[in-house]
């Protein structure tokens, strides 16, 4: 790796600049290190090789990404809020250059190529019910303000004559825009939105239930445990289709991956195994799975019940 910030971070080892140094040196992230003053940017590389998120230095470098970054504010003050995802669903402009760091490297990427994988595979899995003479009943758990379902009804008129969606979110403001896009579109038949712990809302039979991002951050046995519970919203034979992030995220943007832990933004990452796996162990049956096309850093995994 060339460039001042490997000549100045004197205290790792070769095999670990080797290792890791690499991510440093790609164009985003070069940009977004001469962002930082000299001192900073120090600590910074420094705090990266040692994988080091808790020191004083690491301190500063969050104030300093706080400061500048809306990301970075939103993660730490609700990391399970849905209005990151505004900017990295290109929603919302970045407007400062430590935003626009995170929504174009390859882990802010995945989520908007993650949204366009939803967009094309669900109007299939949402079609696999339309024999049945009922209205097909879905619930997004953790919708933020549901873009994905919004977006496939939008698109697809005839399913919106027959599906009725409920985006089931702790967080108001993000509902708030999902109603307000909603009344745009004129699809208030299909959507209604509900505030609170899906635990707390009362089960109706759903068709499909949606788990998009909501597993990401949680190990195996949570995620396991999770599923058991959705499973109690979905009548025999329905689906539930879950997300998780991929090891490959983390192996191809491990400074992101930094990034987004020392702000308080932890991911379990799995394998496309691991991540059948959690169907199967929670007593479902295992469907079929689609990816972010061309990344694969997040896996959408459809189960049966």
């Amino acid at each position: 790796m060339q460039g001042p910030a490997h000549g100045e971070y004197e205290r790792g080892e070769l095999n670990m600049l080797e290792r890791k140094g690499w991510a440093l040196d790609t164009p985003g992230a070069r940009k977004l290190l001469n962002e930082f003053p000299r001192e900073l940017k120090n600590k910074l590389v420094g705090c990266y090789f040692e994988d080091d998120t808790t020191s004083e230095d690491a301190m500063q470098v969050l104030e300093y990404l706080t400061f500048g970054s809306s990301i970075t504010r939103i993660i730490r003050e609700a990391p399970g809020s849905a209005m990151a995802f505004e900017y990295l669903y290109r929603f919302k402009e970045p407007e400062d250059p430590i935003d626009a760091y995170f929504v174009n490297s390859l882990s802010g990427y995945h989520v908007y190529l993650r949204l366009k994988a939803l967009e094309k595979n669900l109007p299939y899995w949402v079609g696999q019910f339309t024999p049945n003479p009922e209205r097909i009943f879905i619930d997004n758990i953790g919708s933020g303000p549901g873009h994905d379902l919004i977006n496939v009804l939008a698109a697809n008129p005839e399913l919106a004559q027959s599906v009725h969606v409920r985006n089931i979110d702790i967080d108001a403001e993000a509902l708030e825009i999902g109603r307000k896009r909603v009344r745009e579109l004129g699809l208030e038949g299909s959507f209604s939105f509900v505030c609170g712990s899906f635990h707390k809302v009362k089960r109706r039979d759903a068709h499909l239930v949606m788990l998009v991002g909501m597993l990401c951050p949680m190990p195996m046995e949570m995620c396991k445990k999770i599923l058991r519970i959705c499973a109690r919203y979905v009548h025999a034979g329905g689906l539930i289709i879950y997300s998780t992030n991929q090891t490959a995220m983390k192996q191809w943007d491990p400074f992101t991956d930094f990034l987004m832990r020392l702000a308080g933004w932890v991911q379990d990452y799995k394998t496309e195994h691991e991540s059948a796996k959690i169907a199967t162990d929670a007593g479902l049956q295992y469907v079929s799975q689609f990816f972010d096309e061309y990344l694969h850093f997040q896996c959408m995994t459809i189960a049966r019940v």
